[in-house]
């Protein structure tokens, strides 16, 4: 049985050094208060200017309506530069 010992003490130790390389990411991220919470009211609205039924919102989570109302609110941006296709191919 020692041989089992220390496959579980291999795994549990790459358990934690991908929870610490996880923690160390959310704490990179920028935590910005919001201007108003999200709530019921609001997440239909933004349902309803993004042109989207009740039917559809069966088929889409929370997160995607957010990041489909963020992308709409984006559109009438002027980006200062550009991707070319040199640009997407070295991403």
């Amino acid at each position: 049985m020692p041989h089992t010992k220390k496959k579980e003490d291999k795994t549990d130790d790459k358990i934690l050094e991908l929870d610490k390389k996880r923690e160390h990411r959310l704490n990179l991220k920028k935590h910005r208060p919001t201007d108003r919470p999200m709530t019921t009211p609001l997440f239909l609205l933004r349902c309803c200017q993004l042109g989207l039924s009740m039917d559809e919102l069966d088929l889409l989570t929370i997160g995607l309506v957010n990041d489909m109302f963020v992308e709409k609110e984006r559109d009438d941006y002027e980006w200062v530069e550009i991707a070319t296709e040199a640009d997407m191919k070295a991403f």
